[in-house]
């Protein structure tokens, strides 16, 4: 996200801010799960080389 979007944001008032921020953390926390996925896979795979 660009400055200019982010103050955009802002400017549209609390609840827009919330439903952003929401909406991040629910990405953070869907990205975080796969991550954790992907290394536990590739951590399989490495101790079986």
């Amino acid at each position: 996200m660009e400055h200019v979007e982010a103050v955009a944001i802002f400017d549209l008032g609390r609840e827009a801010v919330v439903e952003v921020l929401l909406r991040m953390d629910r990405q953070i926390q869907q990205l975080t799960g796969r991550v954790g996925k992907l290394e536990r896979e590739l951590a399989k795979s490495s101790k079986n080389s």
